[in-house]
């Protein structure tokens, strides 16, 4: 069966420069901003839930930034291109190359393009801020007034994990496609790479292989 789809994906982007977050190194002092030293007054467990909550933009926009520049660099080395030509040119070894860097972009780019269960830009901003509200409290229902916040801080959290891990784990298998398609062709094709700039934000994803399976 051959397969020609070119599958198109239109995307937002964070410019945010960092790691996956179950990658993310202990932040300096200078990236902790002036707000996150000076937590609510609440429980320790509580000043966690909103530190996570405050930080949640970044690392999602972190998984999601990493996707764009992944794609990026393919198009802009012309990698899938160059797979093209040397399958177009009769080398079968390009196959099972072509084919997993194809499978890995496509699941990558299904997952950034999909419905998120959170905000793909604010995560979740507007329930920290709601719970960091309630943590104000000074009265005497203030924790009836925090429960409802917190459960749903936690919620969205667990969303937001959520969806950041299977994005990380997608630009994982991506960047291991990638190498490995960029090694196969510094072997078979050592060229001059032609410079495909691709517009940010608005990566695509490869042709499949003529032969292999949908």
């Amino acid at each position: 069966m051959t397969i020609a789809t070119t599958l198109l994906v239109t995307l937002l982007v964070s410019a945010a420069e960092a790691t996956p977050p179950d990658q993310a190194p202990p932040r300096t002092a200078a990236e902790i901003t002036e707000d996150e030293t000076h937590p609510p007054p609440a429980s320790a467990e509580d000043q966690v839930l909103w530190r996570r909550g405050k930080q949640s933009t970044r690392l999602l926009h972190t998984v999601r930034s990493q996707s764009s520049k992944l794609a990026q660099r393919i198009r802009y080395n012309g990698t899938d291109a160059r797979l093209d030509a040397l399958l177009k040119a009769g080398d079968r070894d390009v196959v099972p190359v072509k084919d997993r860097l194809v499978n890995a972009w496509t699941i990558n780019a299904n997952i950034y393009n999909g419905k998120w269960p959170v905000d793909p830009t604010r995560a979740c901003l507007y329930d920290t801020m709601h719970f960091e509200a309630a943590l104000q409290d000074t009265g005497p229902a203030k924790e009836e007034r925090v429960a409802p916040h917190r459960k749903a801080l936690t919620n969205c959290l667990r969303l937001a994990d959520q969806i950041s891990g299977q994005l990380a784990k997608a630009n994982d298998d991506l960047l291991a496609a990638t190498v490995e398609a960029e090694k196969f062709l510094a072997v078979k094709a050592p060229h001059t790479a032609p410079k495909i700039p691709a517009r940010p934000g608005t990566p695509a994803a490869p042709q499949a292989t003529p032969g292999a399976k949908p």
